[in-house]
């Protein structure tokens, strides 16, 4: 792939922010590298919502106050976390630029949190989930002199809409990389490469119940097509845990409840939810968490449009087992 046709995948502002970078990295003899999702969109001819960096051998940090410096009138806060060795600009009008030092990690017991390091470009890479997000692009000035790193194959697999771990105790690290696969996999049309549903079952997916997964869990309603991620789930029959039980599910929406109604993923959530509960227990939910009728009234307009059908999936992730009554 030519990295000019990569570039212009950018949004003007964006490839403006990384031709800073660029030179900024040819100045001082420093390594910058766009990563993860940002170059897998780019590859894939998708504009990347945000941008992620990796940096060798320099705290993201001061890396984060000298592009601040450069771009004072635009980047409106700069956080750091030294203990992850991580930087996040928000520039208006680009989202959030983060800035991560190249590490390694180690996972002490299947679903723990990482223990991380300092570490290399490939020690990066290879902690990443799926080789198509395993793809970095060395910032160069001028940019078009940027260079690809695929050591994984990440770019191939792309082209043959494939997806598949980088290594094959992926998902005991991390179980939620079964969430996180259904999602790309409804949003880039791929497909499970070979071995990939044995090694995802190899893992302990009962994690996946524990709140601290919840975001995971959440994070399906981000997408444009929510409904097809559950379907991809479903397809897979791997056995996962339902999260959003009664006990979990009013919190969230309590929480969201005065923006419900413009809320579309959320609202079409409990449009489904009611949809697929007794109508005393619906009802009687609805009142505890302080939901108008109303919009339920309204949520019940976008299933269709949003989930086409899709209700019987919805109802087999939260009732495995059970006839679905809608």
């Amino acid at each position: 792939m030519e990295i000019r046709s990569l570039v212009e995948s950018l949004r003007p502002g964006q490839r403006v922010l990384l031709e800073s970078l660029a030179w900024l990295a040819s100045t001082e003899g420093t390594a910058l590298y766009l990563v993860g999702g940002a170059v897998r969109d780019a590859c894939a001819r998708r504009t990347p919502k945000h941008l992620d960096v990796a940096i060798e051998g320099v705290d993201p940090g001061q890396v984060a106050r000298r592009i601040a410096a450069t771009w004072l009138d635009r980047v409106v806060q700069v956080q750091t976390w030294p203990d992850t060795r991580t930087a996040r600009l928000d520039v208006p009008g680009l989202g959030h630029l983060d800035l991560v030092g190249c590490r390694k990690e180690f996972y002490p017991t299947p679903g723990a949190r990482p223990v991380t390091e300092a570490g290399s470009l490939l020690d990066d890479l290879r902690r990443r989930d799926f080789t198509v997000n395993a793809i970095a692009l060395r910032l160069d000035w001028p940019l078009e002199a940027s260079q690809l790193q695929d050591p994984f194959g990440g770019r191939a697999d792309l082209a043959w809409k494939c997806l598949r771990s980088v290594h094959s105790g992926s998902y005991r690290e991390d179980p939620a990389r079964v969430i996180r696969a259904a999602r790309l996999a409804s949003r880039l049309g791929l497909s499970l490469a070979a071995g990939e549903l044995a090694a995802a079952a190899e893992g302990d997916l009962q994690l996946l119940a524990d709140p601290r997964y919840s975001a995971h869990w959440q994070a399906i309603f981000s997408e444009f097509q929510p409904g097809d991620v559950f379907l991809q789930l479903r397809r897979w029959a791997l056995r996962l845990p339902w999260p959003f039980a009664v006990s979990r599910v009013g919190p969230l929406l309590r929480a969201d409840a005065r923006r419900l109604v413009y809320g579309v993923s959320r609202t079409v959530y409990l449009a489904l939810w009611v949809r697929c509960q007794p109508a005393r227990l619906a009802e009687q939910q609805l009142r505890a968490w302080g939901i108008p009728q109303a919009a339920v009234r309204l949520a019940s307009q976008e299933v269709p449009r949003f989930y086409r059908g899709q209700e019987r999936d919805f109802w087999h992730c939260l009732n495995p087992g059970r006839a679905a009554p809608c």
